[in-house]
């Protein structure tokens, strides 16, 4: 496992299929280097197929973004046109418009859904890691109901001082489900991940934390990294990359 050194660095692009994918998946991770003056984004691809609900969630979206300081005048925040649950079916459409996000944002590191039971996060995962393939690429975890694809992380990023923003951005998102947005699930997931990766080595009874796979490292292993970042040391400057085999194992290479 990783987890006493960052791998994120640079202009950092996030990724969700849907309008609070963010904020569960990373949005204590986005609140921590928003606060370490990294620039970032926020990439939301879908919509509700009923008019005012998606109206509704947009809003939503808008203001948890605001938080951060993201908004569309200033290219930091970018809605998709795709429909909720029709992703799957929109691979190429799905491509060019990721393809104008970086074009238009840039970054250096992108967060995007790991391959889970949901069709519209699986489209994300097969889609992003093809347009962002010179990026580096990590892996976020949604909360999803028994049974849901075995996630196993190796890297987490402590945000326990930055809980709180977290929770702010997910209780933007009122219209959904509290198993997802509200205080007790945010805080109880990112306390487990914390016991998970940090009890050993810096036991806290209010410490949180984010869990994600690497999917593939290119910048912020070799250098680049340390002179984007704005997280000072916080960059791993050994020339290595983390690469996923095709039986999904990964594996680290010169």
């Amino acid at each position: 496992m990783i987890s006493s050194k960052t791998l994120i660095a640079g202009r950092i692009l996030f990724v969700g299929a849907h309008c609070d994918d963010i904020e569960i998946g990373c949005g204590g991770t986005a609140a921590k280097f928003a606060a370490s003056g990294n620039q970032m984004a926020f990439a939301i691809a879908t919509r509700d197929r009923d008019v005012m609900k998606a109206e509704r969630r947009r809003a939503e979206a808008v203001k948890a973004a605001t938080l951060l300081g993201l908004s569309e005048t200033t290219e930091t925040l970018f809605f998709g046109p795709f429909v909720h649950g029709e992703l799957k079916q929109e691979d190429n459409k799905l491509r060019e418009w990721l393809k104008l996000v970086c074009n238009k944002f840039n970054p250096d590191t992108v967060f995007i859904h790991r391959e889970d039971a949901h069709t519209d996060h699986q489209a994300i995962c097969k889609v992003g890691i093809g347009v962002f393939n010179t990026k580096d690429v990590l892996l976020y975890y949604i909360p999803q109901s028994a049974p849901e694809v075995a996630f196993e992380p190796h890297y987490a990023e402590d945000i326990s001082d930055f809980i709180e923003k977290k929770v702010d951005m997910c209780a933007c998102h009122a219209s959904q489900p509290g198993d997802y947005v509200a205080r007790d699930s945010v805080t109880t997931h990112s306390h487990t991940w914390y016991l998970h990766f940090y009890a050993r080595i810096q036991p806290r009874e209010d410490g949180h934390a984010e869990a994600f796979i690497p999917h593939l490292l290119r910048s912020s292993l070799g250098g680049k990294a340390s002179s984007n970042s704005g997280s000072g040391d916080a960059a791993m400057t050994y020339n290595l990359r983390l690469i996923k085999k095709a039986d999904g194992t990964l594996r680290w290479e010169d």
